[in-house]
């Protein structure tokens, strides 16, 4: 779409269009769920997205997308994107503040998601140590994600990620989050 939007070869709707098209036509014989799944990747948010290519049935998902909607791009620009070697995992940072509807994000800042290949869902990894379901006081400048994808180690500006701890330095911290335990 960028190609066409850019070079003005056809108004951006139109070009949109026509991919969706040539999508329906070229995976419609795989199933309804991936042409669903590779029209989500026709960017219609304006906003940086992240998708992962599966390489055994060429299908294409949304990783950072809308809470209870996985052909709907999320609300904001998406910034770094890391991947467990075994691709069930995708850790990324993200302006969005609708990738999960049970989630309190007041920072206005990037926070860190972990993405699950099986269930489709992100949970949020930098959050307050008083609440799961609220993101935690600053912006996360930077993500790692381990080989299995079962820890995530990020930089933030946040003073809220430890319980009882005054931190009053004014510089990131780093810290390590698991998914499991």
């Amino acid at each position: 779409t960028c190609f066409f939007s850019v070079s003005g070869v056809l108004p951006r709707e139109e070009a949109i269009q026509a991919i969706k098209d040539s999508i329906k036509k070229a995976y419609g014989k795989k199933g309804e769920e991936i042409v669903k799944m590779n029209i989500a990747a026709v960017d219609t948010n304006g906003a940086t997205d992240l998708f992962l290519f599966d390489r055994q049935d060429s299908s294409v998902r949304l990783v950072t997308h809308a809470a209870g909607a996985p052909t709907t791009t999320a609300n904001g620009d998406t910034r770094t994107g890391r991947l467990s070697a075994d691709g069930s995992r995708v850790l990324f940072m993200t302006l969005a503040t609708n990738v999960d509807a049970g989630i309190s994000d007041g920072n206005g800042a990037a926070d860190a998601w972990l993405w699950s290949a099986d269930s489709g869902n992100s949970a949020l990894v930098s959050r307050s140590s008083a609440s799961a379901t609220t993101t935690a006081s600053g912006s996360v400048s930077a993500v790692q994600l381990s080989i299995d994808g079962n820890w995530v180690g990020y930089a933030t500006s946040a003073t809220n990620v430890v319980a009882g701890v005054a931190d009053a330095n004014g510089a990131d911290d780093v810290f390590r989050w698991s998914r499991v335990g």
